[in-house]
């Protein structure tokens, strides 16, 4: 149970976020979290965390950091050794930040 005490108050904005229906700070927040999981060494929350970044910032129209993320997501596929996957996520990190 300690290792999730720092992930307590982020957890606590995150649900707080969710409830403003402020995806923005969700989004951000599933980053984070992402990182954090990766750091701890479990990828599978890491990716979970960082693929659902990815899907409010998509349906909230917030491009803003879309790059960064997509490339933590990718990062995480190379960890795996899934060097397709994370080829295509860093090559639609380049096209977003691209775009912007």
């Amino acid at each position: 149970m300690k290792k999730w005490i720092p992930l307590l108050p982020a957890l606590a904005i995150a649900a707080l976020a969710e409830e403003a229906g402020d995806r923005r700070t969700q989004a951000s927040i599933l980053n984070g979290l992402g990182v954090y999981h990766y750091i701890a060494g479990n990828i599978p929350e890491a990716i979970r965390s960082l693929e659902q970044s990815i899907e409010l910032k998509e349906a909230s129209g917030d491009t803003e950091r879309m790059a960064a993320v997509l490339s933590n997501l990718a990062s995480m596929y190379v960890f795996r050794g899934d060097l397709a996957t994370a080829m295509a996520l860093y090559h639609r990190g380049l096209t977003t930040a691209e775009e912007m």
